[in-house]
């Protein structure tokens, strides 16, 4: 087994963090106060931004705020805004790069990863609200058969109270594994 990077990891499933940025950076003092909050926009290419409000401040106020789900939901500011000039008002798309990056990559339709792993793993992957969902995938892909990895992969209920759903858990699970067995530890048996 070789301790490669796989594909379907680096190009959609390691970026399911993508739907958890916020569009705030809240901004704590020493004693954990709120004293302002700057758009993720307005701190693009803006490294006074971290000088005048101070890096202590804003990892405290990471820090204090909860984690997003991982979902269909991405803040405007990276679906918008990611990388527009200095309080410009029109950017990249994030999302978009990451659909077209798949593309680019030669990923295969989400349905063959979801099968894989659902055999694999014995699993069921379902979406959050499945109709709706579905419903909403037909319309912009015209089946599910044309359904990209990434947006598939992020669309999933999480699996267990976790963060992810199967398909992306079952891929980043592959990864890690191939990373931690190299060839003389393979957990396969030849």
């Amino acid at each position: 087994m070789q301790a490669g990077i796989l594909n379907e990891f680096a190009t959609a499933a390691f970026r399911f963090g993508h739907s958890q940025i916020p569009d705030r950076i809240p901004v704590l003092n020493e004693t954990w106060d709120l004293v302002q909050q700057e758009m993720l926009h307005g701190s693009f290419f803006q490294a006074n931004m971290v000088c005048s409000t101070g890096f202590d401040n804003i990892l405290r106020g990471l820090l204090a705020t909860p984690v997003n789900d991982v979902d269909g939901n991405f803040a405007g500011d990276v679906t918008e805004r990611l990388f527009a000039p200095h309080l410009h008002t029109m950017g990249l798309d994030l999302i978009s790069i990451n659909v077209q990056r798949g593309r680019d990559h030669g990923l295969a339709p989400y349905l063959r990863y979801k099968t894989h792993c659902e055999e694999k793993y014995k699993v069921r992957a379902r979406f959050r609200d499945d109709a709706e969902t579905r419903a909403r995938i037909k319309l912009v892909y015209g089946s599910m058969e044309k359904l990209d990895l990434f947006v598939g992969g992020i669309l999933e209920e999480p699996v267990n109270d976790g963060l992810l759903g199967p398909t992306f858990s079952c891929i980043i699970g592959e990864q890690f594994k191939m990373l931690r067995y190299t060839p003389s530890q393979s957990y396969y048996h030849s």
